[in-house]
């Protein structure tokens, strides 16, 4: 699965979500296809990251999140999984936040988001692109935000492993 590209239908089968809602991600921005479609009767195609990236973004939405707050948090998520994945042989998006015993995404609105996992604690401000601001680092939960959503980024990838075995 790793390296196969998937069509929204499959994706929309694994989610278990409505094809319609996929599209709108995709048309708004928030989730880029591994392979666009190149005009009237070709299809989008989707990688792994694409799949984990709806996962965690249909969560959002779940939770109330609107497309203005999925762009910035999506964004950086893929900035996260291409770092990881220039530093593994072999790597599976998936397996490398289904492998850690905490890994969650806190964003604040409307600039900060926090990665946590079991042994690393990190806020970064973000800029009006959703891009970290260079120098913004913290090791701190952030102060003066009262509207929060936590996103479990393990259970997401061991739900999605689950269903794909």
């Amino acid at each position: 699965m790793q390296n196969e590209l998937l069509t929204l239908g499959q994706l929309a089968k694994i989610l278990d979500e409505e094809e319609h809602r996929l599209i709108h991600l995709c048309e708004r921005g928030v989730i880029i296809p591994a392979e666009d479609a190149q005009g009237r009767g070709t299809v989008r195609r989707f990688d792994a990251n694409n799949l984990f990236c709806f996962a965690v973004a249909l969560e959002i939405q779940r939770w109330g999140g609107q497309v203005t707050v999925l762009r910035p948090v999506i964004a950086l998520l893929v900035q996260v999984i291409r770092l990881a994945s220039k530093r593994q042989t072999g790597w599976s998006v998936c397996r490398f936040f289904a492998d850690h015993e905490v890994c969650r995404l806190t964003y604040f609105k409307p600039n900060v988001v926090v990665f946590r996992t079991e042994n690393q604690f990190r806020t970064l401000a973000l800029n009006e692109d959703g891009m970290p601001q260079p120098d913004t680092e913290q090791v701190e939960w952030p102060a003066g935000h009262a509207s929060c959503v936590t996103i479990d980024l393990q259970a997401i990838a061991s739900d999605l492993l689950t269903k794909m075995t």
